[in-house]
């Protein structure tokens, strides 16, 4: 399965990418989580201008859930976050979910090349993937145990790096000359954004983020997963069912604080950006979705309790696709 794509809509989303990212990062000394924030907000939104095709929708969460597994690198550390941002995928057609993927991100600042992260257990997790199981901040999936294999891990779980390093090789001469100049508007950004493998020790494979995002939006990144798989998967499946479960399920303090109505689940409404399909997971139990934010939050400010009261979570980026109508979306399935 392929997408056929017009010059336009390709230009059209990669200049949307590169607009939520100017506004994501205005400076370099932002801290993670901050970037994350504005990213989940600021790409939506500027996804949802330009495309019919494709709607969009982000939900912040900080800090959580955390997994432990045997023989930890650094036996210090008891447990560690499973990513920071969670990409998902939806394809429809006339009314019909036809696939999902996912691809988890774990977010990074680093200037030195080659990288070794700083966080080795979180490392060798993503490099390894061994048995692992949740523990803190995990609601009813506490103490439950996960598996993740396959050929294909490695497309699906990544580092996602801030530098202020350049690296030409992401930035592939194929490219239509507008699109190469794109990528030197980009380069001009406070950090440059890349993604990467979490290779052992070093990672590897690195890929311009704009580059990766456009390909994950048109079904060329990420890996597939079941929407609804066995209520025993532990694999792949399971592990994305599990964080979008209890991202949408569970209550949200910044949420109900937010609208004002108590004990507020993330599902009800999207935390940034509105607009998504009725299919989308986050607002599931809607016909359309609210827009309850105009900002992202200043993650600093938040306050110690709202993040102790906060349930599990993942900060998530969808994307519903829309093939149905080739002149309207010009994307076609081939």
């Amino acid at each position: 399965m392929y997408f056929s794509i017009s010059a336009k809509t390709y230009s059209d989303i990669l200049y949307a990418i590169f607009e939520g990212l100017k506004k994501s990062i205005p400076e370099p000394n932002l801290s993670e989580p901050q970037l994350v924030a504005n990213i989940v907000y600021n790409i939506p939104n500027e996804i949802n201008r330009v495309s019919g095709a494709i709607k969009c929708g982000g939900i912040f969460v900080h800090q959580q859930p955390f997994v432990e597994y045997s023989n930890m690198p650094d036996p210090k550390q008891k447990s560690v976050e499973i990513g920071d941002l969670l990409l998902l995928r939806s394809e429809i057609n006339n009314g019909r979910e036809i696939s999902t993927s996912a691809m988890l991100l774990q977010a990074k600042k680093n200037d030195k090349f080659p990288i070794i992260p700083d966080n080795e257990n979180q490392h060798y997790l993503y490099a390894h993937w061994p048995v692992f199981k949740y523990c803190k901040k995990s609601g009813d999936l506490t103490g439950q145990q996960r598996c993740i294999n396959g050929l294909d891990v490695y497309n699906a779980c990544k580092y996602l790096i801030f530098s202020e390093s350049y690296i030409p090789f992401c930035y592939p001469d194929s490219n239509p000359p507008a699109i190469r100049r794109c990528f030197f508007d980009f380069i001009k950004l406070p950090l440059n954004t890349y993604t990467a493998h979490p290779s052992w020790p070093y990672l590897s494979s690195f890929i311009s983020f704009p580059q990766e995002l456009l390909n994950f939006i048109i079904g060329n990144a990420g890996k597939l997963y079941i929407s609804s798989p066995p209520q025993n998967d532990g694999n792949w499946s399971g592990v994305i069912n599990d964080l979008k479960t209890i991202t949408a399920n569970h209550t949200s303090v910044i949420i109900s604080r937010t609208t004002g109505i108590p004990h507020t689940k993330r599902g009800v409404s999207l935390f940034f950006s509105g607009d998504s399909s009725c299919l989308s997971f986050i607002s599931k139990d809607n016909k359309q979705s609210i827009l309850i934010s105009d900002e992202p939050p200043n993650v600093s400010n938040l306050e110690n309790d709202i993040i102790e009261e906060e349930e599990g979570g993942i900060s998530i980026i969808e994307f519903i696709v829309d093939t149905s109508d080739e002149s309207h979306t010009r994307l076609r399935m081939e």
